[in-house]
């Protein structure tokens, strides 16, 4: 820290890009190696993006460009990986009931191992076994610690866009099931994705957010092509008719919303429904009432 301290004293902090640069040849700093250098630079760094968010009235996300997450689930770490997948998320269940996290992070693959684990196949028995046993809720995050080559990377990342699809395939699978034992399914809940855009406020800023990735919309899309209505769009082909709004930036004051709580009817039943409908005025959530009126 004292070979880089003294080079920002007097300087213009408005001009923070060009000083990080500086300060590397300053004192021939680039002759540092890796953590001896970043880390007391980066907390330089950090001290002058807090200093300038204080002065301007911003926080430091908002100085550096649009934020899309205002709130962010500490997770549960799990550090073992020389153990089986099942083993995995017993410890798992274990650390989680105790701490009450709402996020939880799990090892894949080897540490540096240029694609070896063990045991082997861990890694694609414990992707779908996580979201399987903490549910579509749990914030879940995978750290490989440069485990893989570069083709191997891509497909691990596939198995982790895949792993959210499971419950649904699983959910669509069971529901077929039921409409071909002749039952009429009213399938309603929060189910986290906005369909269309016409679905949220800000399609273009989300659509590489959790809740409008291409992939989760496609389910949506293979959903009803078995024969699944959206209610709501049974009646409203209207924009901006929302179920959810983030409450830390008081979207609901401005219906900057997301249409992601639905009532779905099986082709079977469609014609018992008479009107369906959203209830924005209703307060006590981040979540307003949605519902529907049946003949019986």
């Amino acid at each position: 820290m004292n070979r880089i301290k003294p080079y920002f004293k007097g300087k213009d902090a408005r001009d923070l890009e060009d000083l990080l640069e500086g300060v590397y040849v300053y004192q021939s700093n680039y002759k540092l190696q890796n953590l001896a250098l970043w880390v007391p630079l980066a907390t330089v760094e950090f001290a002058i993006l807090d200093m300038l968010g204080h002065i301007s009235g911003k926080s430091i996300g908002e100085l550096i460009g649009t934020i899309h997450n205002r709130e962010i689930a500490v997770y549960q770490a799990n550090g073992d990986r020389g153990i089986s997948a099942e083993k995995t998320i017993e410890q798992m269940l274990k650390e989680v009931e105790e701490s009450k996290a709402k996020a939880v992070k799990f090892k894949v693959g080897g540490r540096m191992s240029n694609n070896y684990e063990s045991p082997a196949g861990r890694t694609e028995k414990l992707i779908p076994l996580v979201r399987k046993t903490f549910g579509d809720k749990m914030v879940c995050y995978a750290d490989s610690n440069g485990s893989y080559t570069a083709d191997e990377a891509i497909r691990i990342g596939k198995l982790l866009e895949e792993y959210k699809m499971d419950f649904y395939d699983a959910f669509l699978d069971y529901s077929n099931k039921l409409v071909k034992k002749g039952k009429k399914l009213v399938i309603c809940g929060d189910v986290n994705t906005a369909h269309k855009e016409i679905d949220l406020a800000r399609p273009k800023e989300n659509s590489k957010t959790s809740g409008f990735l291409q992939i989760e919309r496609e389910w949506m899309d293979k959903f009803f092509s078995h024969n699944y209505h959206d209610t709501f769009r049974m009646f409203n082909d209207e924009p901006e008719n929302y179920s959810w709004w983030d409450q830390v930036t008081r979207a609901r004051d401005r219906n900057v919303g997301w249409r992601i709580d639905y009532f779905f009817v099986s082709d079977n039943f469609k014609k018992n429904v008479k009107d369906a409908f959203i209830m924005p005025d209703v307060m006590g959530s981040d979540h307003c009432p949605v519902g529907i009126d049946i003949q019986i």
